[in-house]
């Protein structure tokens, strides 16, 4: 048998047979007399086997019945992170209380505690909260909530009115108003008026102890003075102690959420018109006055057309200065040839390839090398810049600007790398997965920008 020690044989002929030494047979420790954490004699017996089967058939529970209770997090977006999980001796409230205490112990500060609890109904969890969290608000969750009604439903509703029971009872749950609340409430009893046991458990064990704290009439009032001027005076006695570029990036961002329609990034609410310009002579270098589109325009741009190469030249002045304006390329949709260029798990959030043709200079020439001195641009705009490849997949923030307060704001640049000789740009579909941020923002990006 295999035991897993070191030991050394040496064997030798003699005569006919062999003749084997042990030259070192000494353990550093003793041998176990149980065989249970053996990888092949502890496994089960078929006796044992066929024990743990009819245990498992007659759904007999397990000998050692430890309760573990998880407290999970919800984020602004509606995503959970796990906070912390423990094993109960017993489900009473001294176990929830002990296990609750350890839970405020990991905050810093009294001003970080918990604001908003959301539990099922279990008696000794929720007076274990009442002690431990007082101030917090205590609501309870409409999931379960349902889930227990809908099984009563079952047992006392018919199966053809079930469904429209259960309509009625989500109606009381998701009411806006008090009055709101009391008229489907009087259609609910209306509706299940030949089925008084099962009103009479919805009005005992929840509606007449427990609305206020799962009915949408009082979870959603808004409670708490919303006055804002303490809190502008704070700040502009921060801006007061500033320099001047965090004045300066400071007053950016107010300005940001006071006038969202005129920042940077988006087109300002009435489309500007441009007077008449002078006439146009027969000269080449003159043009009109149209302006060449800036440089984070190109790549947003979903249709292209062939535009004629214009000049701008100096009113004043003898001597003439033109600017030329490079023809923008011509726009090819080729979402089905190139998709296979690019990682299978993206494919269905990509919703349009767009190439441009050979002399084309967004994509097919500025894009062909694409180096950290290309990416610097993005510091100047608000912008989230998305890099595609089979080999690479990344996302590029600025590194001075935070992004905008509200996702509807963002803007999206994303291209893709095909065919290893050049870029094309891609259209994402809205509120899809984005491709891990680069390292090296982490590392240099501002204070501002992390916020």
């Amino acid at each position: 048998m295999r035991i897993k020690c070191p030991f050394r044989l040496r064997s030798v002929p003699s005569g006919a047979s062999w003749k084997v030494m042990v030259r070192y047979a000494m353990h550093t420790y003793r041998l176990y007399g149980g065989l249970e954490g053996h990888d092949i004699l502890g496994r089960l017996k078929d006796d044992e086997k066929k024990f743990v089967n009819d245990m498992t058939k007659y759904n007999m529970a397990p000998r050692y019945w430890i309760p573990l209770l998880e407290i999970i997090g919800v984020t602004s977006i509606k995503l959970t992170f796990s906070v912390t999980f423990a094993y109960l001796e017993h489900e009473r409230e001294d176990n929830f209380t002990w296990m609750l205490e350890k839970l405020k112990e990991l905050f810093t500060s009294d001003k970080f505690l918990l604001d908003v609890v959301v539990k099922d109904r279990e008696i000794a969890l929720m007076n274990a909260i009442y002690s431990v969290f007082p101030k917090a608000t205590h609501l309870l969750c409409m999931f379960h909530i349902s889930k227990n009604v809908s099984m009563k439903c079952k047992e006392y509703v018919k199966l053809e009115r079930q469904e429209h029971v259960k309509d009625q009872w989500n109606n009381i749950m998701y009411s806006n108003t008090e009055d709101e609340y009391d008229v489907h409430l009087k259609h609910f009893q209306s509706v299940c008026g030949d089925i008084l046991a099962f009103v009479k458990y919805v009005n005992e064990t929840w509606l007449v102890p427990y609305k206020e704290r799962f009915v949408a009439a009082w979870t959603n009032k808004e409670e708490g003075n919303w006055n804002l001027e303490d809190e502008c005076e704070e700040l502009k006695r921060y801006f007061k102690s500033l320099d001047v570029v965090g004045q300066r990036m400071l007053k950016k961002k107010v300005r940001d959420l006071i006038y969202p329609s005129i920042t940077p990034m988006c087109p300002p609410p009435v489309k500007y018109k441009p007077k008449r310009g002078a006439k146009k002579s027969k000269k080449s270098g003159e043009s009109d006055v149209h302006r060449d589109p800036s440089q984070w325009e190109y790549p947003l741009a979903s249709q292209g057309s062939h535009t004629s190469k214009r000049s701008c030249s100096k009113p004043n002045g003898t001597q003439s200065s033109t600017i030329s304006i490079v023809r923008q390329p011509t726009v090819i949709s080729s979402r089905v040839e190139f998709l296979p260029q690019f990682p299978a798990f993206f494919h269905p959030y990509i919703e349009d390839i767009i190439n441009v043709d050979d002399n084309g200079t967004v994509l097919g020439k500025r894009y062909r090398e694409l180096t950290w001195v290309d990416m610097i641009w993005i510091n100047g705009y608000s912008v989230v810049f998305v890099s595609l490849s089979m080999s690479l997949n990344n996302t590029f923030l600025s590194l001075i600007l935070a992004p905008p307060m509200y996702t509807s704001r963002h803007t999206i640049i994303a291209i893709g790398f095909m065919n290893n000789n050049h870029w094309v740009q891609i259209k994402l579909k809205p509120d899809c997965p984005l491709p891990r941020v680069i390292l090296r923002w982490r590392q240099n990006c501002s204070d501002d920008a992390k916020a």
